[in-house]
This record gives C-alpha cells, sequence and structure tokens, in this order.
C-alpha cells in the first residue's frame, strides 16, 4: 500500500447506495477470488452459488441490514477501501460475511479495523458468538482470524460435498463465561 492514501473511515452502511457500493464491492471480491483460484476456479463459484452470492447482492440490505445484521464500508478520502458484514445464524450466534479489502488498502490494517467493527457491533447486538468459515487457500484471511481469537469449529452449514473439505470454519465467542468456582 502506497502511503499517499487518507486515513480509513470505517462506517455502517445505511443509504440505498451505501448498500450498492456494498454490493459493487463484492462483485469485485468474487472476481478476485477466481482469479486467485487458477485451475480451482470451480471451488470459488461452488462456495459462493451454494451461498447464492448473486442474489444476497441483489437486495444486500435485506440480507445484511439492520436489525439482523449490518454492513461496513471502509471509506479513506471518497475512495472505498473494503467491506464486510454480519448477518444472524440464530438468536445467539451470527456469521462475519463478505469481509474484503481492495489491492490497494491490503496491508494497511483495514480488514483487521473492519473485523474490529464487526466483532463489536455483534457483540453489542447481544450474540455470543461470530462465526465464519473461509477457504483453504486464504492463508491471509485465516492468520488474520485467528490472530483476533478466532479458533476452529465443526461445520455450521452445510456445503456441496465437493467443495465442503476446502472451507475451513471458526469462531469467537462474544462473551466471556463466569466461573462458579470463586478461587477462579
Amino acid at each position: 500500500m502506497s502511503g499517499t492514501h487518507p486515513a480509513i473511515v470505517i462506517r455502517e452502511a445505511a443509504t440505498k447506495q451505501d448498500f450498492a457500493v456494498f454490493a459493487a464491492l463484492i462483485g469485485e471480491y468474487v472476481e478476485w477470488c477466481v482469479s486467485q483460484c487458477g485451475n480451482d476456479e470451480v471451488l470459488v463459484r461452488e462456495v459462493f452459488g451454494s451461498q447464492m452470492v448473486g442474489r444476497e447482492m441483489a437486495d444486500p440490505k435485506a440480507y445484511y441490514g439492520r436489525p439482523h445484521g449490518c454492513v461496513f464500508l471502509a471509506e479513506a478520502g471518497g475512495a472505498f477501501a473494503g467491506c464486510g458484514a454480519y448477518r444472524a445464524l440464530d438468536a445467539t450466534r451470527c456469521e462475519m460475511k463478505r469481509l474484503f479489502v481492495r489491492a490497494a488498502w491490503r496491508g494497511s490494517g483495514t480488514g483487521r479495523r473492519l473485523c474490529q467493527e464487526i466483532i463489536a457491533s455483534a457483540r453489542r447486538d447481544g450474540y455470543r458468538a461470530i462465526c465464519l468459515d473461509t477457504m483453504d487457500w486464504m492463508a491471509g484471511a485465516r492468520t488474520l482470524y485467528r490472530s483476533l481469537g478466532f479458533h476452529a469449529r465443526p461445520p455450521y452449514r452445510e456445503y456441496p460435498a465437493a467443495i465442503a473439505d476446502r472451507l475451513r470454519f471458526i469462531e469467537l465467542p462474544l462473551v466471556v463465561e463466569l466461573s462458579s468456582n470463586p478461587r477462579q
């Protein structure tokens, strides 16, 4: 990343235009994933196809808007650097989705800041855990998630058998359970 970028501001998507920007960024994300997979393009198409990304991005507010989710945009001097979202899985767990940082801002801490905002917002919304899945080849993303405290967990959703073993499922508890033992 060039040192000439203005400071990143992370903000919650609120307007129709914000959700349109989110959908456009996710379109870039899918194309980036395809470009990174070389001969494994089928993996990406299957993952995003089974998640119905096209339908989600036709109306992202319906899938990720309040009250059961939230979208965040990372903006720098009028340009969008990235995005991320979460949505309810059930009453106590949510799922982080669609984290993407454009190439020019990778390495700037934008992805970490988006994750931290998503985690903080999910915690404020009362979720007890946040889950996500990521592809096995996304080593940088997995390193970021581990550094934030995520740990491996069993799959929480089904994928086609041809790709299920290529996904990694992780989770971060959002509440600390207090021990009933007064000495701990």
